[in-house]
């Protein structure tokens, strides 16, 4: 047996070795995402993995030249067998979507490169059972934007990692097709494409932009048309740095977008209690559900669907005009195209406004609120600590918590903060000042409205009271978020600011409807 026979039947065994790993990696994976996520779904028995590992370790040993005839016969034996395994495993592989594997990676955190790369070769190494439908490219393409991406400081935001790296494990995956790159014209036409998407998606100022535009469908599209093409270097190096360009796009929006749907939905659901619905209304209201209970689940599972979205927001826009107005007793809410008409105006330029929760005339009430604290904390030395700052005399009357001057601050001096958060803080911050400043007028009240509960300002604290569950809602979305992304030194100054909220709000609401309450609940 010549040298480089017995080269050739190493090399075999390596080759074999590297599927049977990859093959045992990708049937680990299976059976933890099932039991994660399809507990109901069939499962064939476990594959006789230790049979073929103890026949590998017997080769292992014997590999030389005097053993080199039954050594190339067992080889061919190992290879059928694994090539079964590998054909079963992927047919098993068919029945998981790919939101399972994305929601099994998001939910595990103990992985690594070598894993990733594993599960990858198994769809290479059985590129024979079943074509590149859409569903494997998307799993391969979410396991390999796992592998490539780094996160930054910057909340949500990806960078490709180390160069040198990256194109070793690319360039490993191109080889085990056995496929050659003969530099056409066909990958230059796909680069190309790509770049020019990612020209597209720079200048997108929305998620009605990003959607009208249909930039991650035509992504897509261009992905599933590539086949084994998708795997070739410098076709997939630039297929990562679009899955990361979209990603961080995507995020950017959604963060500015996320709270003032979630408000608005909110906003409809409070107006769906105080009008009278139709057939045809209820029907809509019922469609309205399904969409936000979709958009829920995939905040659960921090997957951002732009189509839920973008369905979720024309629910909204379709239904709240509607429900204002009758709520207002058929005042006119919409401008002359349809569309929903801000009571608030526009926020002032000091105060980076928001206050995007619906038309309430609670809105315009509490504008005078923020900009009287917005002042105030204009005055406050920028480099005190912020704990001596709401302690202050002049701040100490709005009972501010530390948080609070953190997100004055931000807001004012680091255009990189989540802008979107903590103008909210400011404005729950405000709405609390509100909250006290009117149950200390109701307190005051002499007349007979201090009894009968008439009168303008109790009609205005029970808009404040309303407002004030909608913000309650709201901070619990944030807590929910920060917790499922493990940020609890986040969430627990979230929740402090919650609690102040539930508790003031909660006063201001026994003094409005104190009339409406038997004497014995009362008593109680």
């Amino acid at each position: 047996m010549s040298v480089q026979e017995l080269t050739l039947l190493h090399n075999r065994y390596v080759d074999l070795s590297d599927r049977f790993r990859a093959a045992w990696a990708f049937h680990q994976f299976l059976q933890s995402v099932r039991k994660m996520f399809l507990p109901a779904q069939n499962q064939r028995p476990s594959a006789d993995f230790q049979e073929v590992y103890s026949r590998l370790k017997a080769v292992s040993q014997n590999l030389n030249a005097s053993e080199a005839d039954s050594i190339r016969v067992e080889l061919t034996g190992l290879a059928s067998r694994i090539e079964r395994l590998t054909a079963q495993i992927l047919e098993e592989d068919s029945k998981v979507a790919p939101q399972y594997v994305r929601r099994f990676f998001q939910k595990v955190k103990g992985y690594d490169d070598k894993l990733l790369t594993q599960l990858v070769k198994l769809y290479l190494f059985g590129v024979e059972h079943g074509e590149w439908n859409s569903d494997r490219i998307d799993k391969a393409d979410f396991l390999l934007t796992r592998l490539a991406e780094e996160k930054t400081e910057e909340e949500g935001r990806l960078t490709l990692r180390d160069g040198r790296r990256l194109a070793e494990i690319l360039e490993g995956l191109w080889r085990v097709l056995n496929a050659e790159d003969d530099g056409g014209p066909l990958v230059e036409g796909h680069l190309s494409s790509l770049k020019e998407l990612r020209a597209l998606v720079e200048p997108v100022a929305s998620l009605d932009e990003l959607n009208d535009q249909n930039l991650v469908g035509r992504y897509r599209d261009i992905k599933h048309s590539l086949g084994e093409l998708f795997f070739e270097p410098r076709l997939l190096r630039a297929i990562l740095e679009t899955n990361i360009t979209l990603h961080n796009k995507v995020q950017r929006l959604y963060r500015e977008e996320e709270r003032r749907v979630i408000i608005d939905y909110q906003r409809i659901f409070e107006l769906e209690r105080e009008v009278p619905v139709d057939s045809e209304l209820t029907e809509r209201l019922d469609r309205f559900r399904k969409a936000v209970e979709r958009f829920e689940t995939s905040l659960q599972g921090r997957e951002i669907s732009l189509n839920d979205l973008a369905s979720l927001k024309d629910h909204i826009r379709d239904l709240l005009p509607q429900l204002n107005a009758a709520s207002r007793s058929g005042g006119d809410l919409t401008t002359s195209s349809g569309e929903h008409k801000l009571a608030v105006g526009t926020p002032s330029a000091g105060s980076s406004g928001g206050f995007g929760i619906g038309d309430d005339e609670a809105q315009l009430e509490l504008r005078e609120s923020y900009e009287r604290l917005e002042a105030a904390l204009s005055e406050a030395s920028p480099l005190a600590p912020p704990q001596t700052v709401a302690l202050s005399r002049e701040l100490f009357p709005y009972r501010l918590e530390p948080r609070e001057i953190l997100a004055y601050r931000r807001l004012n001096t680091d255009p990189q903060c989540n802008r979107s958060l903590e103008r909210f803080l400011l404005e729950a911050a405000a709405l609390r000042v509100r909250i006290n400043e009117q149950a200390d007028e109701i307190k005051g009240l002499l007349d007979d409205t201090a009894v009968t509960g008439d009168g303008p300002l109790f009609t205005s604290a029970r808009r404040t009271v309303r407002l004030a569950d909608s913000f309650q809602r709201q901070f619990d979305h944030l807590i929910d978020r920060a917790v499922l992304l493990g940020h609890l030194d986040q969430a627990n100054p979230l929740q402090i600011l919650r609690m102040r909220l539930v508790r003031d709000s909660s006063g201001l609401w026994l003094l409005v409807y104190k009339r409406f309450l038997s004497s014995r609940h009362m008593a109680t």
